[in-house]
């Protein structure tokens, strides 16, 4: 054979030979996970309805890992003794993206659920704990997977503008560069109104107002316009104007009425 084939084999081999040996450095460490807590929870000790906060992820994959302690271990088994953690979206509190079950009876129980959801960012914990049992929740991602889409929509409102408007609806337009997963309004900085899109404002009472709008896309990331304000007034309209205008001639016709008797 060839001493140049017979060289090439020899390097393939022992190239082969390396690779098996520690396999792709690249490919191990994007398969290795490396987990990063960004929340935790704790409660018990009777009946809860309770969890965690909302928190949000960056990453598409994340675990919560969970445990359940019986505080009396003395106690019979009952039903009484059951706990759940259901995984949701903020916005969509009957989707669970996770979840958990069982019962506590005389030993603590633990566990973990990994999640990949790449649809979502904000999320909530909702933990139901019964008996004389307490629980911890810790929610951890994986920094190693793919980043979810962190750009918050961009919001361009239209309408009102910073000017005086008559009574009656106010219409507000705006546009989205994004498919928003909800929009809403806050007029003078209270409350939140739910809008499907460009919307007719009714009610408003006369005087300065302001109003701001806002966007979440269907990753979660929320975006708030400007604050815009104006003002509703009523108009000096034509009748009004002839009004005073005769008003002010009647009284000059008056006052010289009045200058001329005291000459005579």
């Amino acid at each position: 054979m060839d001493r140049t084939v017979l060289a090439l084999l020899l390097m393939l081999t022992i190239f082969v030979s390396i690779v098996a040996a520690t396999g792709n450095v690249e490919d191990a460490s994007a398969a290795s996970p490396i987990w990063v807590e960004v929340a935790r929870g704790s409660g018990g000790m009777g009946p809860a309805e309770n969890g965690t906060d909302l928190f949000s992820v960056s990453h598409s994959e994340w675990q919560v890992r969970w445990s359940v302690v019986p505080v009396n271990s003395g106690l019979p088994v009952v039903d009484g003794s059951d706990f759940s953690f259901f995984v949701r979206p903020e916005l969509d509190q009957f989707l669970n993206v996770g979840a958990v079950s069982g019962k506590v009876f005389t030993e603590a129980k633990t566990g973990t659920m990994v999640i990949q959801n790449s649809l979502n960012r904000t999320f909530y914990i909702d933990a139901h704990v019964a008996g004389y049992t307490s629980y911890e929740l810790i929610v951890e991602e994986n920094v190693n997977s793919p980043l979810l889409d962190m750009v918050p929509p961009e919001l361009s409102v239209y309408s009102p503008q910073n000017k005086t408007y008559v009574p009656g609806n106010i219409t507000l337009t705006f546009t989205v560069d994004k498919p928003p997963s909800l929009l809403w309004y806050r007029i003078d900085n209270y409350g939140k109104a739910i809008i499907l899109g460009n919307y007719s404002i009714p009610g408003l009472p006369k005087g300065t107002h302001n109003i701001t709008v806002y966007a979440r896309d269907e990753v979660g990331n929320i975006q708030a316009s400007e604050m815009i304000y104006f003002t509703i007034e009523e108009p000096f309209t034509t009748p009004l104007i002839i009004a005073v205008v005769i008003t002010g001639i009647l009284n000059l016709g008056l006052l010289v009425y009045y200058l001329k008797r005291r000459k005579d």
